[in-house]
């Protein structure tokens, strides 16, 4: 990476600038050569030929990987257990685990030929140099994004549900309005500075969310299984395929992190060695998953819920239950936060990019208005598929392929084509592979988890808006 010094005056080869998101620190501008081959950072801040300041080693991002994938997917585990039995549960954590770090690898290497490429759509243009293509991927980045979000709004008004778990005004509509109010203040934030401190609280507040469970379950295993009977399985009886792509993309969601991987690159000080972190997050989050899948399996058998927290009963311990539930929320606020600032910022540059880094009121009322109306419409999106385990499925199902499988081999392919370099025989064979699974999921699983998804509305009885007036023990009735 090539850095100008602190003049602000654009590089002679630099004839493309972009707007970094500072992401895990300030934000930058960023000139980048037509092809993307060669990197300036224009900040007038930095001195002649330095980085830019808060760069990253190995070791953090890794921890970023954990704190960014190890999220609300976690929350379903237990329930793909359940859709999949022991053999597939497994095999198919161990196989998207493999793949994930893999796709990771394959980033890496399409980052080092093309330091330009400092997000998908940055990549896609510089690397596929399609038009059509870009834009592709521009909007499956936004859709994606608008609808995991929709799912963290749904979370957000379950966990909210579940602190006020005595109260009956709390129906789906009514909560999720306060908890779009609550996100109005924090979404103001245009970039986020320093915010490796947020991610640590992020991954802090899950962790020990998710523990608080497992603990519970743990020493309350004996107990639930004389008064609830259950049964695990090997392989599910009846095994219905759309019950099987139902957990496959569970777990495909939950390990899903490849479309911010290439923002963490560019923040790091050897952006070669991202591939390391993996040594520090892939044994992670697939213990992590195990562990929870296994033990949240083990306690509720085939009554194992979509968000894990459920199991520990209100009615006999409120308090700890109420504890779980707050630590879960906060989780999810500063995860809605962290993507919708990536997402804002995206589209402020797509429809007012003068605007963008200004600090006066007309950038402020820009950033208000875009921020507020994805609120609006993660609101909207929330309600109309008031389901969490099951927009996690239609999430994995839809977009996990496209983003985790199919897009980074084709970056790479790209890449080495304009580099004039060469890629080996077994390397087809292993992205043939991938993207055949890819389209597999894409298909198949859009499918099964539209057909599960309406099959779940019609056993809960449960309609877009509707607001029951019901209390949250109520469930235990």
């Amino acid at each position: 990476m090539n850095y100008k010094s602190g003049s602000g005056i654009l590089p002679q080869d630099a004839v493309h600038t972009e707007s970094g998101i500072g992401f895990f620190g300030d934000v930058h501008r960023y000139g980048s050569s037509r092809s993307g081959m060669r990197l300036h950072v224009l900040d007038s801040g930095l001195d002649d030929g330095t980085a830019p300041p808060k760069k990253l080693g190995w070791k953090t991002v890794g921890l970023l990987q954990i704190a960014d994938v190890v999220g609300s997917g976690i929350l379903t585990m237990a329930a793909a257990f359940v859709q999949l039995g022991w053999v597939c549960a497994v095999l198919v954590l161990v196989v998207m685990c493999a793949i994930n770090v893999y796709m990771g690898i394959v980033l890496s290497q399409a980052k080092q030929i093309v330091p330009g490429g400092l997000s998908y759509k940055q990549m896609a243009h510089y690397a596929v140099g399609k038009k059509w293509f870009t834009l592709v991927v521009e909007w499956v980045f936004i859709i994606y994004v608008v609808a995991n979000l929709s799912g963290y709004v749904l979370a957000m008004t379950e966990s909210l549900q579940m602190i006020f778990f005595d109260s009956e005004v709390l129906c789906n509509p009514v909560a999720g309005i306060i908890v779009a109010g609550v996100m109005i203040f924090p979404t103001q934030i245009r970039s986020l500075h320093g915010i490796t401190l947020f991610v640590y609280l992020n991954c802090i507040s899950i962790v020990v969310s998710v523990f608080t469970a497992l603990i519970y379950m743990i020493v309350n295993m004996q107990k639930q299984h004389e008064e609830h009977p259950s049964v695990t399985e090997v392989i599910p009886t009846p095994f219905e395929w759309t019950d099987f792509f139902n957990g496959v993309c569970k777990i495909t969601f939950a390990y899903l992190g490849a479309y911010i991987y290439l923002e963490m690159m560019s923040e790091m000080r050897r952006p070669q060695d991202f591939p390391k972190g993996f040594l520090l997050s892939a044994p992670f989050q697939f213990g992590m998953y195990l562990f929870v899948g296994v033990t949240g399996y083990l306690y509720s058998g085939q009554n194992a819920g979509d968000m894990i927290i459920q199991e520990i009963n209100v009615t006999t311990n409120p308090a700890l239950f109420r504890f779980a539930a707050v630590l879960l929320y906060i989780h999810l606020i500063v995860s809605f936060l962290i993507k919708s600032t990536v997402l804002t910022r995206a589209i402020h540059i797509k429809v007012s990019p003068m605007t963008v880094n200004d600090t006066g009121l007309k950038g402020r009322l820009v950033w208000f208005v875009l921020s507020i109306s994805l609120i609006i419409s993660t609101y909207l999106i929330s309600n109309a598929i008031p389901l969490f385990g099951k927009i996690t499925s239609i999430l994995g199902g839809l977009f996990a392929p496209l983003l985790g499988y199919i897009f980074p081999p084709i970056f790479l392919l790209a890449a080495r084509r304009r580099s004039s370099a060469s890629t080996s025989t077994l390397e087809y064979v292993v992205f043939a592979i991938i993207m055949v699974l890819a389209c597999v999921l894409l298909s198949a699983g859009t499918v099964a988890n539209f057909i599960s998804f309406f099959n779940a509305m019609k056993q809960t009885q449960t309609t877009p808006f509707e607001c029951k007036h019901s209390s949250y023990l109520d469930r235990y009735t």
